[in-house]
């Protein structure tokens, strides 16, 4: 399963790309967060076994995409 997060906002910097999964990092002034909302979304797609990757989006904005994999008994279903 697939599932596709896009926006038309203001995007993130291409040379951030590879950061914006850390821990802490963040783009904005520190009052807006820690940083740690892309981590923990990794993480829970990481444990189940899934992927998770962003880019820019068609609108300019951002993209995030999650592949997760569909068990078997759910096909049935």
């Amino acid at each position: 399963m697939k599932i596709v997060v896009a926006d038309s906002g203001h995007g993130f910097h291409h040379g951030n790309l590879e950061k914006i999964f850390e821990p802490f990092f963040a783009s904005r002034a520190a009052d807006d967060g820690v940083g740690l909302g892309l981590t923990v979304v990794r993480r829970v797609v990481d444990s189940m076994h899934g992927i998770v990757w962003a880019q820019k989006s068609r609108e300019g904005g951002a993209a995030f995409h999650i592949v997760l994999p569909v068990h078997p008994d759910a096909v049935n279903r």
